[in-house]
């Protein structure tokens, strides 16, 4: 087992991660397309999919809240999204049922919803010991959602849409095979495990309310694209290159939105860095909707950097700001209901607008930042003075 820095275990992580990511989510729709599922039943499928992602996230995600349990339970997700993964591609282009599929994508997605969850609390452990920069290793997968969606464009026009899940599969495996390098430096818990809240018990406050609400618009806002815009840039007559290229362009985007999150956020407040986020959503989204003109949906691709990685790193930011052992609560909460079931709902009903209304799906969009632009998520000072001594123990002990 190979040993190296807590920064490059988490970078190497990330950009397996989401060059894995980045094959299959972008052109998923045209395979689905090509089993025969129709848009409104592609929608229902991913829906599935994500709603599987909220209930693991809510419920057995909270309970590996010790930092012993982070890094085996990142390993064994990863296993097991590559086993359902595999089951998904075989058995789904064997028999390619609606409800054949969707039993596998909620098997695949039991998997890997706790993924993103913990790969960002191992991020905020080893963040709080200055071992890594959120925003550094989180470019990393943007770099790999650039490089992987620029050349499925190339490999989808050459070898054909069937080449998508097996590309996904590789990375995946990839990605296991990362996970199991060992940081040379240990996590140490920086507070009383046995303190942990119940998680209703954080959910219920009205401060996480507001903030789960805003996230939900501003990440749930981005489900069409996510899902759908591939097709629907394909039925407005653009090809695979450009549309592959629209995709990295965006991805170029959150590689300098994080390059420069550091120095050009450090002292924004977070209700701030929300706020921005939504007017970004409403200009993105709006503007998308109004025209194909290929000029304005460059200068739309990136604003992803606002829209996506600015809701990101609010995110991030809101929960290390908060009591220290609510975190592992605060970030599954988050990617179960923004990241999960949000996504989920916006996914159904951007498919059913595509298939049965004339209404475009990004005008919906667009009206899901507008709220955000008026609300105002608390901003909470976190207690540094239950951190220091901890932190100081701990670069004692590496």
């Amino acid at each position: 087992m190979f040993n190296c820095r807590p920064s490059v275990w988490m970078s190497t992580y990330q950009f397996m991660f989401w060059f894995s990511y980045g094959v299959y989510l972008p052109f998923r729709g045209l395979w689905l397309e090509k089993l025969g599922i129709s848009d409104a039943d592609i929608g229902m499928l991913i829906g599935f999919g994500l709603a599987a992602r909220c209930v693991i996230n809510f419920t057995l995600t909270p309970l590996f809240h010790k930092v012993g349990h982070l890094i085996p339970f990142l390993r064994w997700s990863m296993f097991l999204s590559l086993l359902g993964f595999i089951a998904f591609i075989w058995i789904g282009t064997i028999t390619p049922t609606f409800w054949v599929l969707a039993l596998l994508l909620v098997l695949f997605n039991l998997a890997i919803g706790p993924a993103v969850a913990i790969s960002d609390a191992i991020s905020n452990h080893y963040a709080r010991d200055d071992r890594l920069d959120y925003g550094y290793t989180r470019l990393w997968g943007a770099v790999a959602l650039t490089v992987a969606s620029a050349c499925m464009g190339w490999v989808v026009k050459n070898f054909g849409v069937s080449s998508v899940p097996i590309m996904g599969a590789i990375g995946l495996g990839a990605t296991l095979l990362g996970t199991l390098m060992k940081p040379t430096v240990p996590m140490v818990c920086h507070h009383d495990e046995q303190k942990r809240k119940n998680i209703f018990k954080v959910l219920c406050c009205k401060e996480t309310l507001l903030f789960l609400l805003v996230a939900s618009l501003l990440e749930g806002s981005h489900g069409g694209y996510y899902f759908f815009s591939t097709v629907y840039w394909k039925e407005q007559g653009l090809d695979s290159d450009t549309i592959g290229y629209l995709w990295s362009l965006s991805t170029v985007s959150v590689i300098v939105f994080y390059l420069i999150s550091r120095k050009a956020f450090a002292k924004w407040k977070v209700s701030t860095l929300f706020r921005l986020a939504a007017i970004a959503v409403v200009l993105r989204w709006g503007l998308t909707a109004a025209t194909n003109d290929i000029y304005v949906l460059v200068f739309c691709q990136i604003l992803h950097g606002i829209t996506f990685s600015g809701t990101i790193l609010s995110s991030v930011r809101y929960v290390e700001e908060n009591r220290k052992h609510n975190y592992v609560s605060l970030q599954s909460l988050y990617h179960a209901i923004p990241a999960g079931f949000v996504l989920a709902v916006v996914s159904a009903l951007c498919g059913w607008l595509m298939h049965h209304s004339e209404i475009n799906m990004f005008w919906f969009m667009a009206a899901m930042g507008v709220p955000c632009i008026f609300l105002k998520v608390k901003d909470t000072v976190p207690n540094k003075k239950e951190e220091q001594p901890l932190r100081n123990e701990a670069f004692a002990s590496a």
